[in-house]
């Protein structure tokens, strides 16, 4: 029965795509089994298709190459571990995971007990996590040596291999220019850093460019903020280091992207600017409590028109 979402409750809109989320699970673990049993009994052949892949990709269905080789990776684990139907149904493994580690078995081999000793492993971890996982129980070569490759279009192709301190690193300055560089891109975070650090380190490069003095801005916007002073800033930074936004269950955000000073009482309701009303609040959990709190700050002054009206 077709709903009409936009009138939906907060509460519903949630408890329903709950559901779905659940089903699209089920719906998924159930596709993986019919692809066990299609690629088991070679049915491919009959739909003049080369392979499972080319069945799947061309011949019979049009999915891309990507998501064709997860599905395929995943009925393959799924004749050799009946369990993992189950595991995906109830989130604690995804396609992606298998994915990664049907492309980590394709660099080494490992006979099927250490492959089930894996997927214990990864239940329930982060994509990141399993990375780590897989490099560590299969002993991945470690590939240190840069690769540089020009492109016909004249960009360069870079492959270069960070330290656990290094990357570290990195995912901390794309946490701290957030604000310039939003969608996080690797590359544009990169560029972002290098001419900002050459902007200030270069000093033969007295006349810079429109765009090179335009990098500093970053610091600027950031200490403008409704009369807050700039030690009051950095001591709130300093302080709270990560958003403050508490969940329902009592745990901070702890989310470092786009950071901004926010006045735990706002001004229109009587807050200062003294650090003690100062908190840290990423931009997604800032953005909120400004759309909640400019609802309440009409109806406030909706309130007093009608007062004053009475008067």
């Amino acid at each position: 029965m077709d709903q009409d979402v936009h009138k939906l409750s907060d509460e519903v809109l949630i408890a329903i795509l709950d559901k779905r989320v659940e089903l699209e699970s089920f719906i998924e673990a159930e596709m993986i089994d019919f692809i066990r049993e299609v690629m088991q009994r070679r049915l491919w052949i009959q739909y003049g298709a080369t392979s499972m892949f080319d069945f799947m990709t061309r011949a019979h269905y049009h999915y891309a190459p990507v998501v064709a080789q997860r599905k395929i990776d995943a009925a393959r684990f799924l004749q050799l571990f009946p369990e993992i139907k189950g595991l995906i149904i109830s989130g604690a493994v995804n396609l992606t995971q298998l994915g990664m580690l049907a492309t980590a078995l394709r660099q080494k081999i490992a006979p099927p007990k250490v492959q089930r000793e894996i997927l214990d492993a990864i239940r329930g971890q982060t994509i990141k996590n399993t990375q780590i996982i897989l490099n560590e129980r299969l002993e991945i070569e470690v590939k240190e040596r840069p690769k540089v490759r020009v492109q016909r279009d004249g960009s360069v192709r870079v492959e270069l291999t960070f330290s656990k301190e290094q990357w570290a690193e990195i995912e901390n300055a794309k946490d701290v220019v957030s604000h310039s560089v939003p969608n996080g891109d690797l590359t544009e975070v990169l560029d972002y850093c290098v001419r900002f650090t050459v902007s200030k380190k270069d000093l033969a490069r007295k006349n810079l460019s429109d765009d090179a003095q335009a990098l500093p801005l970053m610091e600027v916007n950031l200490r403008q903020s409704l009369g807050v002073s700039r030690p009051a800033r950095r001591f709130v930074f300093q302080r709270d280091k990560s958003c403050r936004k508490r969940h329902s269950d009592g745990s901070f955000c702890d989310s470092r992207y786009q950071l901004q000073v926010d006045h735990i009482i706002s001004l229109w309701k009587g807050g200062s600017n003294n650090v003690e009303n100062l908190q840290l609040l990423c931009g997604v959990h800032n953005r909120l409590k400004y759309e909640q709190e400019i609802a309440e700050y009409f109806e406030l002054q909706k309130i007093r028109r009608k007062e004053n009206r009475a008067v």
